[in-house]
């Protein structure tokens, strides 16, 4: 049986503590990293890794659930878009990815309601180029009708109207993320 070790209150009362034992060992601890990856640089949580794209493929997380709910919508837009979902064999072993393991999307690799997605390179360059065309039609547009007005209505108090353009980085970003619109 374990001897039970005195002591005095600051009241001045006797006490005596549990079994007697060995130092804790929180006591002795040494430091010890919680993680290996200390100096890693710190990501959004809501940013979702990715493994590197297959040669000549494009991919994304498309999103097939919102807040529980199916957004199916969503999905077959995308799916006539011409995005499939990357199959989970295709993923290199040192890159874990999660897996749907229930319903319509068992076994595909997905999180939080999303699920990776991949399409032919050449098909995002398409939809890359038209949606510049829109852009550039757009932004002929409105220095045609800027032009028209100053024609029209040429104000001397206040004279003409100007396009005032301006890029500010909206955030700084430590590594290169591939981002597409919807």
């Amino acid at each position: 049986m374990a001897t039970r070790q005195a002591g005095v209150t600051p009241g001045g009362k006797e006490r005596t503590r549990g079994p007697a034992h060995i130092k804790r060992e929180a006591d002795e601890r040494i430091y010890d990293p919680v993680h290996d990856e200390e100096d890693a640089p710190w990501v959004r949580g809501a940013s979702l890794a990715m493994p590197p794209a297959r040669k000549g493929m494009d991919q994304r997380w498309i999103r097939f659930a919102i807040r529980g709910q199916s957004d199916s919508t969503n999905w077959s837009r995308k799916m006539r878009e011409g995005w499939k979902p990357r199959p989970a064999d295709t993923v290199p072993e040192s890159f874990p990815m999660p897996t749907i393991d229930h319903g319509q999307f068992k076994g595909l690799i997905g999180i939080e309601g999303s699920v990776l997605c991949e399409r032919p390179m050449a098909i995002s360059k398409r939809r890359d180029k038209h949606f510049a065309g829109v852009t550039e039609k757009r932004t002929e547009a409105i220095n045609h009708d800027l032009q028209r007005l100053n024609e029209q209505n040429a104000n001397p108090a206040f004279g003409p109207v100007r396009l005032a353009t301006r890029t500010t980085p909206a955030r700084e970003v430590a590594r290169e993320v591939p981002v597409q619109d919807d």
